[in-house]
């Protein structure tokens, strides 16, 4: 039986909040401070997912690191609640939710989802070899305001 608490606090759902008023500054500075409430819905399950995903991602690749250190004996992944296969359907349904989501919104932004979804999927991977990997982490949360301007209306630079 999947333990839904378990993906929950393996996500760190909780902290989410945290990353979406970013992307409602952004959707609420393209539009002239009216997004619409369908933008507010999908630029959240967006936002929500791809961060979901993220978060597992994160896991999934710690996993081996995180298991021989005991402060990390109460995550889910390393005290056996999710297992790899789990955590992995479980990434795979987040970023079709984050497609299907970000389908709703402006066309140029499933074009754009790869540039932003791709600091997401290799910051996990970047503590590998590199000491900037912050850096990378910084520029996935930076895709939130981003990703809000671009789906409530607002123009891409282009050079």
């Amino acid at each position: 039986m999947i333990d839904i608490k378990a993906h929950l606090n393996n996500i760190a759902l909780h902290h989410t909040i945290f990353d979406l008023p970013f992307a409602y500054i952004g959707a609420l500075m393209a539009s002239g401070g009216h997004p619409g409430w369908w933008n507010i819905l999908w630029i959240t399950v967006a936002l929500t997912s791809a961060r979901a995903a993220s978060l597992a991602i994160d896991n999934l690749a710690d996993l081996k690191y995180d298991s021989q250190q005991p402060r990390m004996a109460y995550r889910a992944m390393v005290a056996g609640r999710i297992s790899r296969r789990e955590a992995l359907v479980f990434i795979v349904l987040c970023f079709a939710i984050l497609i299907g989501a970000v389908l709703q919104l402006r066309p140029i932004c499933i074009y754009l989802l790869p540039i932003a979804a791709l600091p997401c999927i290799i910051y996990p991977f970047t503590k590998r070899f590199t000491g900037y990997c912050h850096v990378f982490l910084g520029i996935a949360i930076a895709m939130a305001p981003a990703g809000g301007w671009v789906a409530a209306g607002g123009e891409v630079i282009s050079f």
